[in-house]
C-alpha cells in the first residue's frame, strides 16, 4: 500500500521507526560507556595523547577524557520531529562548532568523534525517511549503527510491556551514561583552538 493511500498508517511507521532510532542511539550510548570502563578496568589505565605521530594509523584508539557518569531517564518527547521544521531546526543542533571533529598531532590532522558520527546517521536515516528515499548513505548509516551496537554489547534489562506486544520494551529506564556534555566542550573547544591536540 503506497504512503499516500493511507497517511495515518504512514505516520504510525515513522513514530515507531523514531523510536526505534531514538532508542537504539540511547542503547549505544550506554554500551559505549560500558565498553570504556571494561577497558579501562582491564588495562588499568586511561588513553594517552603523547607518544603518537597521528600519522597513518599511529594515533590512540580514543580521547582521554573524563566524563563523569550522570542519570538520565529516555522518554518519548515532541521535540526531534521527523516532519517539522523545528524539529529539523532541533536535529541541526545536536552539533558543536566544528561538526564533532577534533585536530590532534603536530599536524592538527582531523579526527572524528564516534559520538557524532552516530549522531550524523541518525540524522541522515531520520532525513531519509522524511523524504522517503533511502540512499547509499543511508544505508551507510543504519549498518554502522548495527555495527556500534555489536561493538557495545550493551546487557542493560529492560522490562517488557504486554500491553503493548510480548516484544515492546520499556524505554524509560534509568540509565547510567557518560556525560555527553563534555564531548561537546571537548569538541568545541578543539575546534576554538583552545584545547591543543598535543
Amino acid at each position: 500500500m503506497r504512503s499516500k493511500d493511507n497517511p495515518a498508517s504512514l505516520r504510525r511507521f515513522e513514530a515507531l521507526l523514531l523510536i526505534f532510532l531514538g532508542t537504539v542511539f540511547l542503547l549505544t550510548s550506554i554500551a559505549s560507556l560500558s565498553t570504556t570502563l571494561l577497558s579501562r578496568l582491564r588495562t588499568g589505565s586511561s588513553t594517552r595523547l603523547e607518544g603518537y605521530s597521528y600519522d597513518l594509523d599511529d594515533y590512540p584508539p580514543n580521547y582521554p577524557l573524563d566524563a563523569p557518569l550522570v542519570s538520565m531517564t529516555p522518554d518519548d518527547t515532541v521535540h526531534y520531529s521527523i516532519n517539522r521544521e523545528a524539529g529539523k531546526a532541533e536535529w541541526s543542533r545536536v552539533f558543536p562548532k566544528g561538526g564533532g571533529f577534533l585536530r590532534l598531532g603536530p599536524k592538527n590532522r582531523y579526527f572524528g568523534l564516534s559520538m557524532y558520527h552516530q549522531m550524523h546517521c541518525l540524522i541522515t536515516i531520520q532525513d531519509a525517511i522524511r523524504k522517503h528515499n533511502a540512499d547509499d548513505h543511508a544505508h551507510h548509516c543504519l549498518n554502522y549503527m548495527r555495527q556500534m551496537i555489536l561493538c557495545d554489547a550493551n546487557p542493560t534489562l529492560e522490562r517488557t510491556i504486554p500491553e503493548f506486544g510480548p516484544l515492546a520494551t520499556e524505554l524509560r529506564t534509568e540509565r547510567v551514561c557518560r556525560d555527553w556534555s563534555k564531548v561537546w566542550e571537548l569538541a568545541e573547544e578543539n575546534h576554538l583552538g583552545t584545547v591543543a591536540g598535543v
